[in-house]
């Protein structure tokens, strides 16, 4: 994804993204719980919806402890 020429990559931190693009036009936060090695482990995703513009698809980001997991373009142009 670019942000005004500035190129977001997975494994970015939110800090990062947020110097790059801005904040996001919608963000939601919540806790997962997962099982590593037998223990119980808390994660925090965070997921951010930038809307980048008349004619493209919303941008859709997930970060799993504060780094970027996942970076997809949502449904229906605006």
């Amino acid at each position: 994804m670019r942000c005004g020429g500035r190129l977001v990559e997975l494994g970015m931190t939110k800090s990062e993204v947020a110097a790059r693009c801005g904040a996001p036009s919608h963000q939601t936060m919540r806790y997962e719980e997962r099982a590593v090695d037998g223990r119980r482990e808390l994660v925090t995703v965070d997921e951010w919806t930038y809307l980048l513009g008349p004619g493209t698809f919303p941008r859709l980001l997930e970060f799993r402890n504060n780094r970027l997991v996942s970076l997809r373009a949502g449904r229906g142009g605006l």
